[in-house]
């Protein structure tokens, strides 16, 4: 293997690094313009200030070991991505603008609440809240799929496959539900961390299903590849490896045959307001009009009962109608300002109608 070695300050710009096995970077503030890597291992390791600007990655493994502040500007990563590792928060904290993995966006979440994503080539999520991954079709060939360190995720329907790490979780908890782990070399790198899973296939990837340090993994209704369950702390095992280190690990009961994968979800409904038609009316014609001259005949009768009564009776239920009505018409008046308005008018009407009526007669 060939090391290339930067150990004192390096700005590149506008040649290619190829084949040269190992770039090694432990300087801090180098740039790079215009780079292109190919066929690389590249190390950033106990520096910060590593600026890669306009760069393109091809089949490289770029790992950024305990360092801080690197930036990753309209960078292009072809079966290539960061993986970003360290013990503390500033480690994962770097800068991604407009860089894409495979044609598809490189999402990195920093300091965020209530996100949802749907669309990315990997998502790295550091130090954030509510999360949500639902449904991205990543692409495969790439050291990591999803790097989550110091925060709250929520993982759902997801097809994980063909990386080095499927999910690399570091001082984290991740809920992951009716997900697919498979064919990767790791599928779960769980560091210091939380995660319950269920009703997801966990199988076929090379190494281990799950690799835990110092974390408690919940797993239970879960696939692992046969119907007897994961092989714990077992190696050589047809059944998928899980390997645990001073971690907790509970998976039963579990699936003896692969959780069916989601339902392809229904359209929504659209809102749309369909107006009676002509034919329509018609056909509803013969119901309204008994209706209607039920009303008419019925108001027509109540009339002459109230005429009927004697002028302080009728002045009583005159006034108590309409302040029945001024109240509904307030009641109503934040929901409905135009049905609040006709019962005011409808109020007016009935006291000029019956209450003129009785002055008329006192006199």
């Amino acid at each position: 293997m060939t090391l290339f070695n930067l150990t004192g300050l390096a700005h590149l710009r506008d040649c290619l690094i190829e084949n040269v096995g190992l770039l090694y970077i432990s300087v801090p503030n180098p740039r790079f313009l215009n780079v292109t890597f190919r066929n690389v291992t590249v190390t950033i390791e106990f520096t910060r200030n590593v600026t890669f600007r306009n760069c393109k990655f091809e089949n490289v493994k770029i790992v950024l070991n305990s360092s801080q502040s690197c930036t990753f500007e309209n960078c292009e990563f072809v079966n290539s991505v960061p993986i970003l590792v360290g013990d503390n928060i500033k480690d994962f904290e770097h800068e991604f603008k407009d860089c894409e993995v495979n044609g598809k966006p490189l999402v990195y979440l920093k300091n965020a609440e209530d996100v949802s994503v749907e669309e990315a080539g990997m998502v790295i999520i550091v130090n954030c809240r509510n999360i949500s991954l639902r449904r991205i079709l990543f692409p495969v060939n790439i050291s990591a799929l999803i790097e989550i360190a110091f925060s709250h995720v929520r993982i759902s329907s997801l097809s994980i496959s063909g990386a080095e790490y499927g999910l690399y979780v570091v001082n984290s908890q991740i809920t992951v539900d009716r997900s697919r782990i498979t064919d990767n070399k790791i599928g779960m790198y769980v560091v210091n961390s939380t995660v319950v899973m269920s009703l997801s296939n966990i199988y076929g990837n090379e190494e281990e299903g799950i690799y835990a340090v110092n974390s408690t993994v919940i797993a239970k209704y879960c696939y692992w590849g046969s119907p007897e369950g994961p092989a714990v702390n077992s190696t050589g095992s047809e059944r998928e490896e899980v390997t645990l280190i001073n971690s907790e690990f509970e998976y039963s009961p579990w699936l003896a045959e692969p959780a069916p994968p989601p339902a392809t979800p229904q359209p929504l409904v659209s809102a749309t307001v369909h107006v009676l038609t002509i034919p329509a009316f018609l056909i509803l014609l013969p119901l309204v009009i008994p209706i209607v001259w039920a009303l008419i005949r019925g108001g027509r009768v109540l009339s002459r009962k109230i005429k009927a009564l004697d002028p302080e009776t009728r002045r009583r239920m005159v006034l108590l109608s309409c302040l029945c009505l001024e109240i509904v018409a307030i009641l109503l008046s934040p929901i409905n300002i135009v049905l609040s308005v006709i019962l005011i008018v409808a109020g007016f009407l009935i006291a000029v109608m019956f209450g003129g009526e009785s002055q008329e007669e006192e006199e």
